[in-house]
């Protein structure tokens, strides 16, 4: 709640005299601490099977909290001597004559600011090893469970119990969304009107789309099928929150630079000015909105392949005529067109940056994904239904 609390503005995100990117690294840091505590609770007074619990929560501690709290604990020294650095440059500055801007400073990149500097560091760490304890933390476990009796360091899940909370995270981060369409200022103008209505049906075929690649119960679920795709299930579900926000914040910024544009042309009516500018170019925000849009779709095509497996997804591609096998061509036709439509929304950037043209389109693929659904639903599965019944009378 700290952390959340002290989360800054981008612009202040990378400037290292900022009291409120140190207080983000310091009160993760301090949660990481808070995990390990609470681990070390575990270990003592957990009750039930001592042994899998101890050797669980130790794995957890050596692979994934410990190395994270170390990181994290870099991170916050870094970002408590960048913090002094800046407040001791500053001091300095008030007493002299600053020839040049400092070096945290936009104007001293002229009129670009870089991608990366180094009081960009601290967030770096916290970023890069979240992302980095995902892949150390599976291959461990894939390594130790090959080679030991998995009861003995494995602590079952309640799976229905995380399939329910898995779906309520997701349906706050669809909220989140929609929450982006509807905290912009309403302006009187078309392309504001697009954008709303289409951002809002999109993330509704979104949220169908969602919780029809899972199954609402554990039988047949990733989370119960394998270790793997238990894995691949949970990795899936935090790349698509990721995106889901993404492509909410790009609804955001299509809605703000309507906004800026429909404030501009009013304005210019009674005096003459120069162009509005933008916080974030219009591009950018093409893009930004692109590659979200792809994600949620690779996320969600991915995810139901953890519940099916590689086998039965390809077992789908043919059917059987008699004594031999034959390509079962509806369902190869409809992988084709969920494989061009996907590729057509990571290239929307390139045939267009205009916000409605692109909240159309994207609406245009996530409709088609879901028309998709409901077509492969009746070539394959209501067709097995039928072929089972038909066997069993036979």
């Amino acid at each position: 709640s700290t952390a959340i609390l002290h989360i800054p503005p981008i612009e202040l995100m990378s400037d290292p005299s900022s009291v409120e990117c140190l207080s983000v690294t310091i009160s993760i840091f301090m949660e990481s601490i808070m995990h390990l505590i609470l681990s070390c609770e575990l270990y003592y007074r957990a009750k039930g099977d001592r042994e899998s619990i101890k050797n669980y929560t130790m794995d957890c501690v050596y692979f994934r909290l410990l190395p994270m709290t170390l990181v994290y604990l870099a991170a916050t020294i870094i970002a408590i001597v960048l913090y002094v650095q800046s407040k001791i440059t500053n001091n300095d500055s008030k007493n002299s004559r600053l020839l040049a801007s400092p070096v945290y400073s936009p104007e001293y990149y002229g009129s670009s600011v870089p991608i990366w500097k180094l009081s960009d560091l601290p967030f770096t760490l916290l970023a890069g090893y979240y992302v980095l304890t995902f892949a150390t933390t599976a291959l461990a476990r894939l390594q130790q469970y090959k080679t030991e009796d998995i009861r003995k360091r494995f602590v079952p899940s309640n799976i229905d119990f995380e399939i329910h909370r898995y779906g309520e995270w997701i349906l706050l981060m669809i909220g989140e969304g929609v929450l982006s369409l509807l905290i912009v200022a309403t302006t009187e103008s078309k392309d504001y009107y697009i954008i709303t209505t289409i951002g809002v049906l999109t993330i509704i075929f979104i949220h169908i789309l969602t919780f029809e690649s899972a199954p609402h119960h554990s039988e047949g679920h990733a989370l119960w099928r394998s270790l793997f795709s238990n894995m691949s299930f949970s990795m899936l579900q935090q790349l698509l929150s990721m995106s889901l926000i993404i492509m909410g914040l790009s609804y955001k910024v299509f809605l703000l630079n309507v906004l800026k544009e429909d404030q501009y042309s009013v304005y210019n009516e009674k005096t003459r000015a120069l162009a509005p500018s933008s916080d974030v170019n219009q591009s950018v925000a093409a893009a930004f909105y692109a590659g979200s849009l792809f994600v949620v779709i690779a996320s969600l095509e991915l995810t139901t392949l953890t519940h099916s497996g590689l086998k039965e997804a390809f077992g789908q591609l043919r059917h059987r005529d008699g004594d031999s096998y034959q390509v079962y061509w509806p369902v190869v036709v409809l992988n084709l067109l969920k494989l061009g439509l996907t590729l057509f929304a990571l290239t929307l950037w390139v045939w267009t940056v205009d916000p409605a043209v692109l909240s159309i389109c994207g609406f245009v693929v996530v409709l088609s994904l879901t028309v998709i659904r409901v077509l492969k639903y009746f070539f394959v599965h209501q067709k097995a239904l039928i072929d089972e019944a038909a066997a069993r009378m036979t």
